[in-house]
């Protein structure tokens, strides 16, 4: 009680200074049991040589137009026909994925999940579906039944899935049984989020119970000396994308560690962390804002203890 008496005074004192930087929403946690290699095994990577077409109809809706109507209705057929390779073509990489997933890099990487990603129920939606049904939201590009399903960018290229198919559900379920089975974590703190420098020097591990943050910092020097700090924190939602800042407790200062949204940033996901300059925390770290990736705590785990 006396440590959240003393967060909240911090940021009664620092919450109106504005966060240089916002984190996408979290989705859900869903429910399943079977295992991954199984998943992937069971998907059917083989296309489906459908010949049909996006057609553009008049409803008093402004529709994309030129090359984002061109991309849109590209990656469109490219999932109805389960054509991975097309869609490729007409996707913005990275492709930001919920934790423990990690985010889709390349075309490779997305062949592998197509057939998690999509399944006949986004394909009957989108057969259904006409450039009409894609609205324009700003800078942010387009999406699909108010973005529901899918995001595309200005120029209606994917960038964004906010649809979860049961078979996607059962993946990420099945990724944090596994993480809990091998790294004996709590059945209480559960990890949202796990990121790195780029330059390796900090490991940052984010758990979550009952609505309460937490912050694991792993840091190491070039001789190999490490130190662990553990931060108490809270989550707010911030900016017109509705997104997660978390703020988190220092002697002298907040740590705040963001991850620019996904729907808002169309062409890049930045990674970052902001520690105040306090004397308690390892010089490393004083003052600075470190830009970081994502990874998985058992990558941390594994680096920490080297």
């Amino acid at each position: 009680f006396a440590l959240m008496a003393v967060l909240t005074i911090m940021l009664v004192a620092c919450g109106k200074q504005a966060s240089p930087n916002e984190q996408y929403k979290r989705v859900e946690t869903s429910r399943s049991t079977n295992s991954i290699s199984n998943i992937i095994a069971e998907t059917d990577s083989t296309p489906n040589n459908t010949t049909d077409s996006i057609e553009v109809y008049e409803d008093g809706k402004e529709p994309p137009t030129g090359e984002a109507a061109e991309n849109i209705s590209k990656l469109m057929l490219a999932i109805i026909n389960g054509d991975a390779d097309a869609l490729a073509e007409v996707t913005s990489f990275p492709i930001y994925r919920r934790y423990p997933a990690k985010d889709i890099e390349n075309a490779q990487e997305l062949k592998k999940l197509f057939n998690i990603l999509f399944d006949d129920s986004i394909k009957n939606v989108l057969k259904h579906a006409t450039i009409n049904d894609w609205d324009m939201v700003g800078w942010r590009g387009y999406m699909l039944y108010n973005g529901v399903y899918l995001w595309a960018t200005e120029i209606g290229t994917l960038h964004y899935i906010n649809y979860e198919s049961s078979k996607y559900k059962t993946y990420i379920k099945q990724l944090k049984k596994e993480e809990r089975q091998k790294l004996d974590e709590s059945d209480l703190w559960v990890t949202i989020d796990c990121l790195v420098a780029i330059d390796s020097t900090v490991f940052l591990r984010l758990e979550e119970w009952d609505n309460a943050q937490r912050l694991h910092v792993f840091t190491h020097d070039e001789n190999r000396n490490t130190q662990h700090m553990v931060f108490n924190g809270t989550m707010e939602t911030q900016g017109s994308c509705q997104n997660d800042c978390y703020w988190y407790a220092c002697s002298e200062g907040l740590i705040d560690v963001w991850i620019e949204s996904p729907s808002c940033n169309m062409y890049e996901i930045k990674y970052g962390a902001y520690f105040p300059n306090d004397y308690h925390l390892p010089e490393c770290l004083r003052g600075k804002t470190i830009p970081m990736r994502r990874a998985r705590w058992r990558e941390v785990k594994k680096w920490w203890r080297r």
